[in-house]
């Protein structure tokens, strides 16, 4: 019985230490198995990277250099990109449209949707262009290259459906500005568009559009579920808006050089909170009783003060309303010259404020694009129907300034050609290379008669 005993004992001691070294060898092959896997994930890991970014790339639109074609290509209207300040807002969408010879794809249904597109495209916080557009772009400028054409770019209808598969995913904003100012023509384009586009988007897109109520307009956006606000609805803000800029115009003696009685201040704020569109003249009293009743009775009280001023304020702001009528630039710099030009000064001499207050408020200045544009297409429509503002007349001013307008004893381009001090004035260059680059333009919209009563003045 002992010796069995021991024998157990004997095989239980050896079986001990064979699970012992079973364990110790299976710990080393998990080692080993963990150490070789580690040695397979981790290049898989690296293509997998690799993949990604190279998925990314050529999908996505690529390096950055070619998103910024695409984004070119789309539209070259600037914007400012809200999305660098929130990142995790919603996408937003805004453009203002604008009547101007300047910038005329801003009244372009075409134009409109396409930088609403590339804002929306910009708006993704890793900068990803959409892979349809990236794609389309692609395909279009691998065909121009073959015959060196221009890269074809989208048509309406496909900026539209680019805008519906953007859309898709999350909820949209899109603000259209003074819809009114785009050409008859072109707005049914754009309503037409943004029906199909809140019709057909998967996702919810709202609408915002500010516009005078032009019968056109109204009408399309009746047959759409929507929000209608006017003058009434705002009005204690409109009151508040009044009571402030009268009290600053005050503070700040704009108005009468700060010498006003508080009744007279009351006067003033209840007049303009009433009418609205006021205009103050020299006989504040007076005229408040008279306030304008259209807007073309406030444009012609203006445009009378202006015939009222010396020689230089009337030439200024003559050129300048004819100037922002036809000109194909109205920069800052080259709008000054040729004000300059026309009144017989130095374009130094001449600021952004002078011309603003020759022009009486009919003309505003926007300082992040450093250029003119006239207060309200209303202002550009009045001034069409009368006389010295028509194509003919006015082209006929502005040619005159570029072709024979005097510095000393030459005319502005040989002045330019051939005095070389005039490198350094910044603003006379911008007219030299306007009258180089526009002049024939200029002459071509005029009319035979107009071109013989030009050419006879020359």
């Amino acid at each position: 019985m002992e010796a069995r005993q021991a024998s157990t004992s004997t095989e239980i001691g050896g079986l001990n230490t064979s699970v012992k070294a079973l364990r110790s060898e299976s710990t080393e092959s998990m080692l080993e198995l963990g150490s070789l896997l580690k040695s397979i994930q981790d290049p898989l890991t690296r293509s997998m990277v690799q993949i990604s970014a190279l998925s990314e790339s050529v999908v996505g639109g690529a390096d950055k250099q070619e998103r910024q074609e695409i984004l070119r290509w789309l539209s070259n209207i600037q914007f400012i990109n809200e999305t660098l300040r929130h990142p995790n807002a919603a996408p937003i969408a805004c453009f203002y449209c604008g009547r101007s010879s300047a910038e005329p794809q801003r009244s372009d249904a075409t134009e409109v949707l396409r930088a609403i597109l590339k804002q929306l495209m910009c708006c993704d916080p890793k900068w990803q262009i959409d892979s349809t557009v990236a794609k389309e772009y692609k395909s279009r400028k691998q065909e121009a290259e073959k015959d060196e054409s221009d890269i074809a770019r989208l048509d309406i209808d496909e900026t539209t459906q680019k805008i519906i598969d953007i859309t898709a995913k999350p909820p949209t904003t899109i603000f259209i500005d003074a819809l009114d100012e785009c050409w008859p023509e072109e707005r049914y384009r754009l309503l037409r568009a943004l029906d199909i586009l809140l019709d057909e988007s998967v996702h919810l897109v709202k609408v915002f559009v500010s516009s005078r109520d032009n019968m056109d307009i109204v009408i399309k956006l009746q047959q759409n579920p929507n929000i209608y606000i006017n003058i009434k609805d705002n009005k204690i803000d409109i009151d508040k808006f009044a009571r402030v800029e009268v009290e600053k115009a005050i503070r700040n003696g704009r108005l009468l050089n700060g010498q006003v009685t508080s009744e007279l201040q009351n006067h003033i704020t209840t007049s303009l909170q009433e009418k609205a569109n006021g205009m103050l003249e020299e006989d504040l009293r007076h005229e408040l009783q008279r306030l304008p009743r259209s807007l073309d009775e406030m444009y012609s009280l203006i445009l009378d003060k202006t015939l009222h001023m010396e020689r230089f304020g009337l030439t200024v702001a003559e050129m300048a309303l004819r100037w922002l009528l036809y000109a194909i630039e109205a920069g800052s710099m080259i709008t000054r010259a040729l004000c300059a030009a026309a009144s017989s000064m130095k374009s130094c001499d001449l600021s952004i404020q002078n011309i603003l207050d020759t022009c009486s408020n009919l003309v505003s200045y926007d300082k992040r694009t450093d250029t003119f544009r006239f207060a309200h297409l209303s202002v550009r429509e009045f001034l069409e129907s009368k006389p010295g503002y028509g194509r003919g007349e006015a082209t006929i001013s502005i040619l005159k300034v570029l072709n024979k307008g005097k510095l000393g004893e030459q005319s502005i381009i040989g002045h330019l050609r051939y005095r070389k001090w005039c490198r350094h004035v910044p603003e006379l260059l911008s007219l030299k290379t306007y009258a180089l680059r526009y002049w024939a333009y200029h002459f071509n919209t005029l009319d035979e008669q107009n071109k013989r009563i030009f050419l006879s003045m020359i």
